[in-house]
């Protein structure tokens, strides 16, 4: 037996009288056994190529002396300590085959059918790929950790390198771990001090760590370091069964984060139900209220995720989760570059709400969408907005306020657009809704120039896009005005 052959898979230990000693044990790369109900399972070593299972005291209490392979699951029988009958225990590996099943089943059908590299088939047969051959679904364990520092007596603090690679969805699973309020999660010995860990790990950048720690009554910042730090502590109430974790508290309120730091999940979400199946359940962490401000949003979650039964809001409350899931970053904003974003994340996202709605393909039809921002604060409000619209309108772009629409007007006001402008701010990330190959995206930028979300989000879903810039204002209250001429110059773009 060799030490990756037992790691990612899962087994069930018994007793030769048929009395079950642990139905869900895994050994983590560490040496520690996760799921032990005694302390004669606290770690695992390989030696001479056999498992040995070690108590607390640091002893063997089970040597594993034989194996074999049935069904594609292993078998391990082994002679517990102090007990004459060789063959006392029985490790049964319980990891479903039925994904693998279905990932060899498609395929199968995609080579004899001859799909080629962009096809449906090859896009399923990434998604269905099961663990022991898909390099992106990775254990905590696999990820490149830097900054491995003691913090306290009974935990340590990681900082996971992987975070700044968005190019390649992975998913990583957790065994017993921690929710903490507002500010990530504990694993076992492990703390993950990356704020917001699977969606906005960008929080020190945006000077969030301070607000988070305020808000925590277990968290504390460091001022020298910029870092957040958590007490240990005892957790709350226990979560059975699966769970995913959208650490990404502002996807409840705004709906331009919903859109990037949580739908974008979906893909990691659907490979994780592959896994556990209609037991997956949620956690959506809240800076502020349960639940979310907006209909659309709520309307959305349920239609790609399930119902909002199964998600867990917590504002300030410490969760212990039995089997813990999350994501790596598909979309990151940064300032000053180019922000991160993964193009196979969003345009799964994209793929799968068009796909759910491609009755709209055939009733609507091609339209240029100004959206408004007559419902919005004058935050970011341009001084030369009606002559802005007028230019507009007068190109054939339709006003439309998005808080005005029931969500399935906005699914179908958006399904066919060829156009979409408007001021920076979270309804242009209904652009999601757009065919991506078809469809322009202008925003009028506000003075200073804001975030660049909107143009990484373009450029993770490959959509042509153009930031029209603004010009300081002369009117008090306003983010300056629209540089007209050059919103001309893009129109005329536009029509040619």
């Amino acid at each position: 037996m060799k030490a990756e052959q037992l790691i990612s898979r899962k087994f069930r230990l018994e007793r030769a009288d048929g009395s079950i000693v642990s139905n869900c044990l895994s050994f983590k790369p560490s040496g520690r056994i996760a799921g032990g109900r005694s302390r004669n399972e606290s770690r695992w070593e390989i030696k001479r190529g056999r498992l040995h299972i070690i108590g607390a005291e640091g002893q063997t209490t089970t040597y594993f002396h034989s194996e074999h392979l049935g069904d594609r699951r292993y078998v391990l029988t082994g002679k517990y300590r102090g007990m004459e009958d060789p063959n006392w225990h029985v490790l049964r590996e319980v990891t479903s085959s039925l994904q693998t099943e279905a990932y060899h089943a498609v395929a199968a059908k995609a080579e004899a059918d001859g799909h080629g590299e962009g096809s449906y088939f090859n896009f399923l047969l990434r998604i269905l790929k099961p663990r022991d051959l898909d390099s992106a679904w990775r254990p905590v364990r696999l990820m490149e950790l830097e900054d491995i520092a003691p913090r306290g007596p009974t935990w340590r603090r990681l900082t996971p390198t992987f975070r700044a690679r968005a190019e390649t969805p992975a998913i990583f699973e957790f065994d017993d771990a921690e929710i903490l309020p507002n500010a990530g999660f504990v694993v076992g010995e492990f703390a993950i001090e990356e704020f917001l860990f699977c969606t906005q790990p960008n929080w020190r950048e945006v000077g969030l760590a301070r607000t988070v720690a305020d808000r925590s009554p277990i968290a504390y910042f460091d001022v020298s370091s910029e870092r957040v730090y958590v007490e240990h502590g005892d957790a709350g109430r226990l979560l059975s069964g699966p769970h995913f974790w959208f650490g990404a508290p502002f996807a409840a309120i705004n709906f331009g984060h919903f859109i990037h730091d949580l739908a974008s999940q979906l893909i990691h979400v659907d490979r994780a139900k592959l896994i556990y199946g209609p037991r997956l359940k949620f956690v959506l962490p809240s800076f502020y209220e349960l639940g979310f401000r907006h209909r659309t949003q709520a309307f959305l979650f349920e239609e790609l995720f399930g119902p909002l039964g199964e998600v867990v809001f917590t504002v300030d409350e410490r969760l212990r989760v039995e089997t813990l899931c999350a994501g790596n970053p598909i979309f990151w904003p940064k300032r000053g570059q180019l922000d991160e974003a993964s193009r196979e994340g969003l345009r799964y996202l994209s793929r799968r709400i068009r796909e759910r709605y491609a009755r709209f393909a055939r009733t609507t039809t091609r339209r240029r969408l100004y959206v408004t921002r007559d419902d919005g604060r004058n935050l970011r409000q341009l001084e030369n907005e009606p002559e802005a619209r007028a230019l507009l309108i007068q190109r054939g772009f339709e006003p439309v306020t998005i808080s005005n629409l029931d969500p399935l007007s906005v699914i179908e006001s958006f399904y066919n657009a060829e156009a979409v402008a408007g001021a920076h701010g979270a309804g242009l990330l209904n652009v999601v809704l757009c065919d991506p190959d078809k469809v322009k995206l202008l925003e009028l930028d506000v003075f200073p120039s804001a975030w660049g979300s909107i143009r990484a989000f373009a450029h993770g879903m490959g959509i042509d896009y153009a930031k029209v810039p603004a010009r300081p204002g002369d009117v008090p209250g306003f983010r300056g005005a629209t540089d007209i001429e050059a919103l001309r110059t893009e129109l005329d773009r536009l029509t040619t």
